[in-house]
């Protein structure tokens, strides 16, 4: 079950594969972007942006066909750093990218 947050998007048809932003639950960060992969029968790209308290993060999936991984890409805006910026998620697998103003990490 996906829980209820601003801004959640889902993709390759089953609706199990998600990616959401919520707020940050690591000291300084302002965003966590979460990734939820499953095996679904594409094999595409998808680019879109999710919004959070006027925080708005590019998301790109690079969709491994059927059971291969898949690769995020986040980017944040000016002023922000995400940690890590792209991680390869695995199916059945999540993974978190935390969303940190450049101030918090010496940037």
């Amino acid at each position: 079950m996906l829980p209820i947050l601003a801004a959640i998007i889902q993709w390759g048809g089953s609706g199990e594969s998600y990616c959401l932003i919520q707020d940050a639950t690591q000291p300084g960060g302002v965003a966590e972007v979460v990734v939820r992969n499953e095996v679904v029968p594409i094999d595409n790209y998808v680019t879109f942006s999710l919004d959070l308290d006027g925080l708005s993060v590019t998301v790109q999936i690079i969709n491994g066909p059927n059971a291969n991984p898949d690769e995020i890409i986040v980017t944040p805006p000016e002023g922000y750093i995400a940690i890590p910026p792209a991680a390869v998620v695995n199916d059945g697998e999540t993974q978190t990218i935390l969303i940190y103003p450049d101030s918090a990490v010496g940037a």
